[in-house]
C-alpha cells in the first residue's frame, strides 16, 4: 500500500457508528422525475442499514426536487440540496461528497437502482482492505420500461486477467458508475471529481486514483443502469469518448512526468472521433441490439438494431442485424458470408475509452437456465478480494 492511500483510510474526521461506518450514498439529479423515486427506494431497501443518502437536485425544471422532498419528509436519513443553477454531475457530486457524513461514499445516478445486497457486498470490503480506494461490480442492464437485457461486464479486456488496474492501463473503464464504493479519504485529498470533465469524470477519477491505491471488482451484479435515448451514452457519446481519451492521455503522460494541454488535446480527439452526435446514437443503440439478441431476446434486438438504423440508414449492418432476428435457427448460416466479405462484424459491442462492454456474463446466462426466462435470478457471489 502506498504512503498516499495510507493517508487516506481514515473518514476525513467523521465518526463512524460502532462496527459499521456510516455511507454516504450519493445522487446527481436534473429533471429526473420519471425514475428517482425508483432510485431513491432502492436505496431504502439496502440489507445494510447505516446509510444517508444526499441527493443534489442540479436545478431541475420538472418535479424532481418535489419528489425527493416528500422521501426526505419521511425518512431523516435522506437529504435534499439544491443547485440555484444547472451546474453538472461532477460539480454537483463534488458537493454532495462535501456534505456528506460517511466514511464511504457510494455513487449511484437517479434513473438507476441499487439492487438490495449492493451495500452489505461492498462495505466489507473496504473495511477489512485498507489500501483499497474503490469497489465495484457488475450491473445489470435495463431498458427504459424496466426490463433486463443483459450483464454490462466492464472488465473485458483480454490483457487484463479480471483486475481493474490493468485495464485502466489498456484505455478501459472498469467500474460501472452506479456500482461503485469509494473510500472518502483519498477522495477528498485528490480533490474529488475534476470538474474540468463535463463527461467521464468516473473514469478520471479512477486513473487518478489507480495512483495510489488499489481497485477492486466483485463478480456480481451491484446495480441495475438503465439505458435512456436521453442519457449520456446515446445523446453525448462522442464527446463522452474525447473526455475519456483526454482523462487517460493526461494520466499517460503524467506517468512520463509530461503535461498535456485540455482543450487542445480534446478539439484533437473530437476531430479524430469524427461523425458527430448520430454516429455515437447509432453506435450505442447498434450496442444494445447485440446485447439483447445475445440474451435470447429477438424482439428487443430487432427494436434497437431498427433504431439504430432509422438514425443512420446508410449503415445497412443495422437493418441486417433487424431481419435476422426474424431467423433466430437460420441467422449464423447467413451471418458468416456476411462477415467473410466484411459487411458486418462478429457481433461484439464496441467499447470506447470509457464505455461498458455489453454482452452476456456468465451470471446471466446461468439466471437464465435457473429461472427460465429473460430476468436475473440471484447471482453465485464471487469476489476479487483476495
Amino acid at each position: 500500500m502506498s504512503e498516499e492511500c495510507q493517508m487516506g483510510v481514515g473518514n476525513g474526521g467523521r465518526q463512524a457508528s460502532g462496527d459499521q461506518p456510516l455511507v454516504s450514498v450519493i445522487m446527481a439529479a436534473y429533471n429526473s422525475e420519471q425514475y428517482i423515486a425508483e432510485a431513491i427506494e432502492s436505496v431504502q431497501a439496502q440489507t445494510y442499514p447505516n446509510w444517508e443518502l444526499i441527493v443534489v437536485d442540479d436545478a431541475s425544471t420538472d418535479r424532481t426536487p418535489e419528489i425527493v422532498t416528500g422521501y426526505a419528509a419521511r425518512d431523516p436519513r435522506i437529504r435534499l440540496l439544491r443547485n440555484t443553477e444547472n451546474q453538472g454531475p461532477a460539480p454537483s457530486r463534488n458537493r454532495a461528497i462535501r456534505e456528506s457524513l460517511g466514511e464511504f461514499i457510494a455513487v449511484l445516478d437517479s434513473n438507476d437502482v441499487a439492487l438490495p445486497h449492493r451495500l452489505e457486498r461492498t462495505v466489507p470490503v473496504l473495511q477489512r482492505s485498507h489500501d483499497v480506494a474503490v469497489v465495484g461490480g457488475l450491473a445489470i442492464q435495463m431498458d427504459e420500461t424496466g426490463q433486463d437485457i443483459g450483464i454490462v461486464d466492464s472488465l473485458s479486456c483480454a490483457y487484463c486477467d479480471g483486475h481493474p488496474e490493468k485495464h485502466i492501463a489498456h484505455g478501459g473503464n472498469p467500474f460501472v458508475h452506479s456500482s461503485t464504493l469509494i473510500r472518502r479519504g483519498p477522495l477528498l485529498e485528490l480533490g474529488g471529481y475534476d470538474e474540468w470533465f463535463r463527461y467521464a469524470h468516473d473514469y478520471d477519477l479512477w486513473l487518478r486514483l489507480s495512483e495510489r491505491c488499489k481497485l477492486l471488482r466483485i463478480e456480481e451484479p451491484l446495480a441495475k443502469w438503465r439505458l435512456s435515448l436521453d442519457g449520456i451514452s446515446f445523446k453525448h457519446r462522442r464527446l463522452q469518448d474525447a473526455y475519456a481519451a483526454v482523462a487517460y492521455l493526461r494520466w499517460f503522460w503524467k506517468q512520463r512526468a509530461r503535461t498535456v494541454d485540455l482543450e487542445g488535446t480534446l478539439q484533437s480527439a473530437l476531430r479524430t472521433l469524427g461523425g458527430g452526435r448520430d454516429k455515437g446514437k447509432c453506435e450505442s443503440l447498434y450496442d444494445v441490439g447485440l446485447a439483447c439478441a445475445a440474451s435470447g431476446n429477438p424482439r428487443g434486438a430487432r427494436r434497437y438494431f431498427l433504431r439504430a438504423f432509422v438514425v443512420r440508414p446508410w449503415r445497412l449492418r443495422a437493418i441486417v442485424r433487424a431481419a435476422l432476428t426474424l431467423l433466430p435457427d437460420r441467422g449464423e448460416c447467413v451471418l458468416n458470408p456476411l462477415r467473410r466479405r466484411g459487411l458486418i462484424g462478429h457481433g461484439a459491442p464496441s467499447r470506447g475509452g470509457a464505455g461498458y462492454g455489453l454482452h452476456v456474463h456468465p451470471v446471466f446466462v446461468e439466471s437464465q437456465r435457473r429461472t427460465g426466462s429473460h430476468g436475473i435470478g440471484s447471482a453465485p457471489a464471487q469476489d476479487m478480494t483476495h
